[in-house]
């Protein structure tokens, strides 16, 4: 049996320490506030991999393509699992308002002013960032992609010239 769940191991030992961190912080919660920096420190870690780990494996990813035509059909799909995954939680949510008013009870005076601002949004600044550095921010993991897709296409595009001029290429 436990040959069985092997493959699971990883998750079977995260969700068992997701489980004990949710008793200790219920039945002793002044010890769980002091192991308070040490969940920090873990949480900081996998923000600080995120980054890299997904400039890499989509760079590489879509450098080791030989075909294009699979890049648009992927990128087609996740394009369209994105907005059937956006509307799941939109139906939810209006099947549930439906199903349970949530303003019963309320009431509203619609004699006040409401003052808005511009309702501008900035596709721009969600699409890149002015510099570099600003890649290298898990707040702009949008442009992350976007540019790793634009290098990996770059690097797989150049195929056999692009490795001759690396030191650890082998010349012919």
């Amino acid at each position: 049996m436990w040959q069985k769940l092997e493959p699971y191991r990883s998750s079977i030992i995260l969700l068992s320490a997701l489980l004990i961190g949710g008793c200790v912080g219920v039945f002793a919660p002044e010890f769980a506030l002091r192991l308070k920096p040490i969940g920090q420190i873990f949480l900081n870690l996998l923000f600080m991999i995120i980054v890299p780990l997904v400039a890499i494996s989509v760079t590489s990813s879509i450098a080791r393509m030989t075909d294009l035509k699979n890049l648009g059909v992927i990128l087609v799909t996740i394009l369209l699992v994105s907005i059937v995954m956006a509307i799941i939680p939109a139906l939810s949510i209006v099947g549930l308002a439906l199903a349970f008013d949530p303003a019963q009870g309320v009431i509203l005076d619609l004699h006040q002013s409401v003052e808005t601002g511009p309702g501008n949004m900035d596709f721009v600044g969600l699409l890149t960032t002015n510099d570099f550095v600003g890649l290298l921010s898990k707040s702009n993991i949008l442009a992350l992609i976007i540019m790793s897709v634009i290098s990996g296409i770059a690097i797989g595009q150049s195929g056999e010239d692009g490795g001759k001029s690396l030191p650890h290429a082998r010349q012919p």
